[in-house]
């Protein structure tokens, strides 16, 4: 009887692994305490920056005022983006904005944001851990906008 059982609990552990979707991990990714946004005035780095810390928090309102409607609902579903999978990003960098005409035709004011950090991830997938040197595209339409995160890449 205490074989049978054994044998029982073995194939029930065993056909849970196997129904387990592919790239699940164990990592868990605990909310940080809400992030301070900075003001409407905020520089394009200073906006990459609080970005990037709200990304780590898990301060999705934050995240979300930081970015543009279509970039949020792309990083916000990404499984692999910061919001899913990021652990920790540490040592940023910026650089100074350059401007730039990739979303010229949607706004008036566009600016390009060089960042680089040192990342781990709960699973490398797109992004390896280690040194990440990035971009992100900010626009507004008028000075007294808030800068906002359009996208990101290698620009």
């Amino acid at each position: 009887m205490n074989r049978t059982l054994a044998s029982i609990c073995v194939a029930l552990v065993f056909g849970a692994m196997l129904t387990l979707p592919a790239g699940c991990s164990s990592c868990r990714l605990p909310a940080g305490p809400p992030i301070t946004v900075p003001p409407v005035n905020a520089t394009p780095e200073a906006v990459v920056k609080a970005y990037l810390a709200a990304v780590i928090a898990r301060d999705t309102k934050a995240a979300r005022t930081l970015t543009t409607p279509k970039y949020w609902e792309v990083t916000a579903s990404s499984p692999d983006g910061g919001l899913n999978n990021w652990i920790t990003i540490q040592d940023v960098d910026t650089g100074a904005p350059i401007p730039d005409t990739y979303e010229a035709e949607s706004y008036r004011q566009v600016n390009r944001v060089y960042v680089d950090f040192t990342l781990r991830q709960c699973e490398e997938m797109t992004w390896q851990n280690g040194r990440i040197v990035w971009s992100y595209l900010l626009v507004r339409n008028a000075d007294a906008e808030r800068w906002r995160i359009a996208s990101g890449g290698l620009g």
